[in-house]
């Protein structure tokens, strides 16, 4: 859907369009898609540069088949430049998961940052559906991982997430790259529907990134040692080694805040102010005074 918005994250921006049909590449499914168009002048798409963007879009009530997504380029006449790119779609998962807006305590460069996420498990999860929740930051922000706390319930033992305190390299959290965080859930309990708050300290960069996204996602139940679980009915085998190499079960991105200097407005000229005599009308006292 072009509402509420299409981010234009690397790629130029122009105008949206939602247009509804069958296309011949999907047979008689009857389907939505947008048509963007790159219309502001000077803002050129160049070969071999990644570019990237965003659509809103409403899941749907069941597994799409087949679930992938389609591009196709057409020139400035509509006649297709390229039309052979698919992407492969996202699962539809159940775990009820809501990640709000993230909240940051500076927004100055170059700073140590407190950052605030706000996470809400809308339904109860048995024990053992996830063992790690992973926050990852924009890959020029350095997170500080002894700098972890869960706020949640204003600090009380009872409201935070359940987490064990044996995997992770600094207790319940590790942090496996310098812009990411990992949580380690404990398998044995379950996680309470609620809602939670992580304080992560950053330092922020010296200027705001090109993908300004945090990435929340949940991981399976692995430890350290290596595991092999059968998949597929043709007995295909994955070797997970551990948290660091297990394949996400969900993942969600919300918008960065940004960094910049102080915001300095312009420059206001004083106003001289004359010594004559009050006038009893206050208009013409005003009046004389700018004189």
């Amino acid at each position: 859907r072009c509402f509420p918005r299409v981010l234009y994250i690397s790629l130029p921006s122009g105008g949206c369009r939602l247009i509804q049909g069958v296309t011949s590449s999907t047979g008689d499914v009857y389907h939505q898609y947008l048509s963007l168009d790159l219309t502001l002048p000077g803002q050129q798409v160049y070969p071999n540069t990644a570019y990237e963007f965003g659509v809103s879009a409403v899941n749907p009530d069941k597994p799409a088949t087949p679930n992938y997504w389609g591009i196709v380029l057409r020139k400035s006449l509509l006649e297709v430049a390229d039309a052979s790119r698919t992407l492969e779609g996202y699962q539809l998962t159940d775990y009820h998961l809501v990640v709000q807006t993230i909240l940051a305590s500076s927004t100055y460069p170059a700073v140590v940052n407190y950052v605030k996420i706000t996470v809400t498990f809308e339904r109860e999860l048995a024990a053992g559906t996830i063992g790690h929740l992973t926050i990852l930051a924009p890959s020029s922000t350095r997170v500080l991982c002894a700098q972890f706390k869960d706020l949640s319930g204003g600090g009380s033992s009872k409201a935070r997430l359940p987490l064990s305190a044996t995997i992770g390299k600094y207790g319940t959290h590790s942090c496996q790259l310098s812009y990411s965080l990992t949580v380690h859930m404990e398998p044995t309990l379950p996680i309470p529907a609620n809602t939670y708050l992580l304080q992560l300290g950053i330092l922020n960069p010296r200027i705001r990134a090109a993908k300004d996204f945090w990435t929340i996602e949940l991981l399976p139940v692995v430890g350290d040692s290596t595991a092999r679980t059968n998949e597929t009915a043709n007995s295909s085998e994955e070797y997970v080694s551990s948290w660091r190499t297990a394949k996400a079960l969900l993942s969600i991105q919300v918008s960065g805040f940004g960094v910049s200097d102080p915001f300095t407005g312009p420059e206001i000229a004083p106003i001289l102010v004359s010594g004559c005599k009050a006038s009893s009308f206050p208009g013409i006292a005003a009046l004389a005074s700018l004189m």
